[in-house]
């Protein structure tokens, strides 16, 4: 498909050295914030509150006492923030990279509680809770200020490394959209990390986003397009350090999270079966299982069981 080596030309491009990389993330800084204030994106809060709605089912009470890890909190923290209006507690909010945008995220709550009046069972007295918290931070100029204001704490490791963190420190560690781009030979550290960090007890909720992002910019490209290269064939034309994608099935994780001893509480994959009509599988793919070759994304929700 033209189009999409198309894509993976100019991401292997930016991807060459250290130069061309921090340009990619100044253009994306600079382009991209503008564009995301234009983006609708109904599926941030969307997902938000199936964040929400997973904590109460879970029966997990966040006090001002509890600790929560965001890992690959992007450009605008936008999941550690919807859960801030909802609760306070000491949350973390960690990268690898830098890519905040402050106005964009500005923008992106600026109408959060008309959606939320619409869209959930709030009551008033919330609905305006959270309209004050949001008008607060629009107007903070700096994310120390952002920080300070909803008490939240920013870290960065380049390389992802969780060792700065106590064992047995945190009562959640989330992610959205995060897990698919963490290197395969790497994955199961980073869940063990996860394990390590958080409380006995504790829990573990990620979404998994299970489709090839860089057919996102090809009309016509399929959802699951990485499906039709051999491992050579994706190493050599299309993998690149910027949008890397580890094309990890949805029963991949399912096995390295409990081999990492959580438990599972809720797990379940999104299938779209048109996603796979019509495309030529590569052979390593061929004996993968209907559910994984049809799954878009992965909802994850595991426990660490109390007393380890």
């Amino acid at each position: 498909m033209p189009g999409y080596q198309s894509v993976a030309i100019v991401l292997k491009a930016f991807s060459a050295t250290r130069g061309t990389r921090r340009l990619y993330r100044w253009l994306g800084n600079r382009v991209g914030q503008d564009w995301r204030k234009k983006e609708q994106a109904l599926f941030y809060p969307e997902r938000g509150i199936w964040l929400i709605d997973c904590l109460a089912e879970l029966g997990l009470a966040l006090t001002p006492s509890s600790r929560v890890l965001e890992v690959g909190t992007g450009w605008m923290h936008f999941y550690a923030i919807f859960l801030r209006l909802f609760s306070t507690p000491q949350i973390t909010v960690f990268d690898v990279v830098d890519n905040r945008q402050l106005s964009a995220l500005q923008w992106r709550f600026c109408k959060i509680s008309e959606y939320l009046a619409t869209h959930s069972s709030l009551d008033e007295e919330k609905i305006n809770a959270i309209k004050e918290l949001t008008r607060r931070i629009a107007a903070v100029s700096t994310f120390d200020e952002l920080y300070e204001l909803l008490g939240f704490t920013y870290r960065i490791d380049p390389v992802g490394d969780l060792g700065g963190f106590e064992e047995n420190s945190f009562d959640l560690v989330f992610s959205f959209d995060v897990l698919e781009h963490v290197q395969r030979d790497i994955l199961g550290d980073s869940i063990a990390a996860y394990y390590r960090v958080l409380k006995p007890g504790g829990y573990s909720i990620h979404q998994v986003a299970l489709d090839d992002h860089m057919a996102q910019y090809v009309k016509g490209a399929s959802p699951k397009q990485f499906l039709s290269y051999s491992e050579f064939s994706w190493k050599l034309r299309f993998e690149n350090r910027l949008q890397h994608i580890n094309r990890v099935p949805h029963s991949e994780y399912l096995a390295l999270f409990e081999n990492c001893g959580f438990e599972p509480v809720q797990v379940s994959a999104l299938r779209e079966p048109e996603s796979i009509q019509g495309l030529s599988i590569a052979k390593q793919y061929r004996n993968m299982s209907l559910e994984d070759l049809e799954a878009t994304r992965s909802f994850l929700v595991h426990r660490k069981p109390v007393g380890k």
